[in-house]
């Protein structure tokens, strides 16, 4: 994310684009393993909550690239 954030600030819209798409990839992946058994809680519990920030801050990073 933080690489993202500074490649905003220099201009490099390109390189800003593709992390955003990996990080949407990673994202996607994140969701469809959610969704099997026994990821609702346990250890997983807090993964929820971090992804939720993950998701957060992609959409920080997609919006200033694209005002840019």
């Amino acid at each position: 994310m933080r690489y993202a954030t500074n490649s905003v600030t220099t201009g490099d819209r390109a390189i800003v684009l593709d992390i955003c798409v990996f990080l949407r990839l990673v994202y996607a992946e994140y969701q469809r393993l959610a969704s099997g058994p026994g990821m609702g809680g346990g250890p997983y519990k807090e993964m929820h909550k971090k992804m939720e920030v993950w998701l957060q801050s992609l959409v920080k990073i997609e919006t200033r690239a694209h005002d840019t």
